[in-house]
């Protein structure tokens, strides 16, 4: 309710920009409480997420695949004979993957994660005249070389195929048979001639997953082809795809990248537990592939709305004021806290809506509701609808404004600045002719 003061009880202009000061201030605070709790939404959200993945399957890592072939010499150490066993690991020279990525949405409550099915076929060539370049000590075994595939999780597994391994079928057992890649993965036993130098390879995997499926290059040529019927795809780790294109329906995405553009030998040998984990991070660092990334984020688009909570009361009670200069009308600092109040609510309410019927939905229901309940309070306050759809117009305005500068990235920095100049512009234009000396006096 508007209070009516007397002449003799009117501050001075000082006194009620102070007063104003001290709200716009409050306003602002609670505004920014609402930060904290949108923290804590995203951090629940995230658990969610996680606990899906956890039960689906978590981010799935290809690597491979590898093949380690054990050697052996022998030493003479005093009147004793020592074997010493190393290993010689070595990588495709072509490596393809096709895969086909079979998308959907899991909840848990009020939360989701996008989780995938992706049906993968590999093939390539092998070529083993890199063993005598791998400067090998002693003599390489080869009927027990192995063929090993790292999965990084593989509760993932739905289900894999034989390895063909030059036209012979060859059953997958769990857990590789290379450190360098790390125990999670399959492998297989496979046999290869010295006299033989190229041979060819196959397999299928069925594996799930969530969140986002990477793929290290390990082949010479790297060849990765993924199709899915995710429509908002994030393509992440060291390479991008040479090709892309992104619909409604889904995307396709091909990488090419060759051995070059990786800080892996195509071959080594006996490597220590020192080269393994340097050549297990050179391995990760090398990555690439796809995130299922969710088209809205709200929770950061709330915690980036707040952070325009004091332009929205700022100008609003500019307002008020100006009305107050140029009206000779008065209004009691408890109205200005009221109104503030309100706009702070309306993050509030945004961030609460926004878990269940989207952002978009959740922001105009918020701005609707919130601009409803400072006209009908401004009506009282102003005395005319006038002055009410005065303030009404501008906070439509405002709601716009920040709305379309949420969606933008890079080009929200330039837009905001440049509609603050003007509003400052606008200001200044509309305060040009005011004697402040005098409204101080007469205040």
């Amino acid at each position: 309710m508007q209070i009516q003061l007397g002449n003799s009880q009117k501050n001075t202009l000082l006194p009620k920009l102070v007063a104003i000061g001290f709200i716009t201030v409050v306003s602002c605070v609670a505004s920014f409480l609402i930060l904290p709790l949108t923290i804590e939404r995203s951090n629940r959200a995230n658990g969610a997420v996680d606990a899906i993945g956890t039960q689906w399957a978590r981010e799935q890592t290809l690597g491979g695949p590898i093949i380690t072939i054990p050697t052996k010499s022998i030493r003479t150490y005093g009147e004793q004979q020592i074997v010493d066993e190393s290993f010689v690991f070595l990588l495709p020279d072509e490596l393809k993957y096709d895969v086909s990525l079979e998308t959907e949405v899991r909840s848990r409550g009020i939360f989701d994660a996008a989780v995938y099915t992706a049906h993968i076929k590999g093939h390539g060539t092998m070529n083993t005249d890199m063993v005598s370049a791998s400067n090998a000590t002693g003599v390489a075994q080869w009927g027990n070389a192995q063929f090993s595939i790292n999965i990084s999780d593989m509760r993932g597994m739905e289900s894999s195929g034989d390895l063909s391994w030059d036209g012979q079928k060859i059953a997958f057992a769990p857990s590789t048979a290379s450190p360098s890649i790390g125990t999670s993965g399959m492998s297989a036993p496979i046999h290869i001639s010295q006299d033989k130098k190229d041979y060819t390879f196959s397999f299928d995997i069925v594996l799930r997953g969530s969140k986002s499926i990477s793929f290290i290059p390990l082949g010479k040529t790297t060849d990765v082809s993924i199709t899915s019927n995710w429509t908002s795809p994030n393509f992440s780790g060291e390479f991008l795809p040479k090709d892309r294109a992104v619909s409604n329906t889904g995307f396709t995405a091909n990488w090419i990248v060759s051995s070059f553009g990786r800080p892996i030998p195509q071959s080594w040998s006996g490597a220590t537990t020192a080269d393994t984990n340097m050549i297990q991070e050179n391995m990760q660092k090398s990555a690439f592939g796809v995130t299922l990334h969710q088209n809205v984020d709200f929770y950061t688009q709330v915690n980036r709305a707040v952070k325009y909570s004091i332009l929205f009361i700022s100008l609003t009670f500019l307002t008020f004021f100006l009305f107050e200069i140029l009206s000779k009308l008065r209004i009691h600092p408890l109205n200005y806290l009221l109104v503030g109040f309100a706009i702070a609510l309306f993050y509030l309410l945004l961030l609460s809506l926004s878990e269940h019927i989207g952002f978009l939905s959740a922001y105009t229901v918020s701005t609707l509701a919130t601009i409803s309940l400072i006209a009908g309070y401004c009506r009282s306050v102003l005395k005319t609808k006038k002055r009410a759809g005065i303030i009404v117009a501008l906070l439509l305005a405002l709601y716009v404004y920040l709305y379309i500068l949420l969606q933008l990235d890079e080009l929200s920095l330039v837009v905001g600045s440049v509609v603050l100049f003007a509003i400052l512009t606008s200001v200044m234009y509309l305060t040009r002719n005011i004697d402040w000396y005098e409204v101080s006096k007469s205040g």
